[in-house]
């Protein structure tokens, strides 16, 4: 079941986007939002996998609701639509990193190959999802006693915490916890903790940085213990 959110000041629009979308070949859970500020408060509470959202709208626009989606969960797919009259928010959308475009009035043909497109997509980070986590299974061998004993143990234990509690006031639209924060608890031993936290609670908000950063600290932390042992047996 694909979760698709509808954002449009439109009625109208917003019924002819659903009728085609429940019409398509994919099971599909739809919601709708009458404006920017409408669906964020949606997105926050229930992440859809695609949101399509016109771009002239009152009250937060497409291109603001596209800056805070890509921030918030850069996999969300995004499509906008938009009149030929509005060209130039369609330009603004592609350099906010939209992932799609579609030009009203709506082709039923090219809707369908976008709507496609979209859900190819969704798969493919499910996909790669699922395999980072059998990697993460694979390679993490969680021992509580192990984990408790150490100072390291404690360190990614308070870091997995701290994943979990930032991501709560990520929905909440609440003060983050800083990245430089989170990068600290890791250099002290609690890389694994922040690894098992990014996968746990689907932590995406710094998801590029912390996806080459992580690792490399937890290699760090490894490194550096292995060193120690060494040099303890000589």
């Amino acid at each position: 079941m694909y979760n698709i959110l509808l954002v449009d000041d439109s009625d109208i629009e917003r019924n002819g986007l659903r009728k085609l979308l429940e019409r398509s070949e994919y099971p599909v859970r739809v919601s709708e939002a009458c404006d920017g500020e409408d669906a964020w408060e949606k997105i926050r509470a229930d992440a859809p996998d695609i949101i399509f959202t016109d771009v002239k709208m009152p009250v937060m626009n497409g291109i603001e609701l596209l800056g805070l989606v890509k921030e918030y969960d850069a996999d969300i797919q995004t499509i906008i639509f938009s009149a030929y009259s509005d060209f130039e928010y369609t330009k603004m959308a592609i350099e906010n990193k939209a992932d799609n475009y579609i030009l009203k009035p709506i082709d039923t043909d090219e809707f369908k190959r976008v709507l496609t497109n979209a859900v190819e997509r969704v798969d493919e980070i499910a996909a790669s999802h699922r395999q980072e986590d059998e990697v993460i299974r694979n390679t993490v061998r969680f021992d509580p006693d192990l984990y408790v004993e150490d100072e390291a143990g404690i360190m990614s234990l308070i870091l997995f915490l701290m994943m979990g509690i930032d991501k709560a006031k990520a929905k909440q639209g609440a003060r983050r916890i800083s990245e430089k924060s989170l990068f600290v608890m890791a250099a002290l031993g609690g890389g694994i903790g922040g690894m098992l936290g990014m996968k746990v609670f689907h932590h995406k908000t710094l998801h590029t940085s912390f996806k080459l950063g992580m690792p490399a600290l937890t290699v760090l932390n490894f490194g550096i213990a292995f060193l120690i042992m060494w040099l303890n047996q000589s």
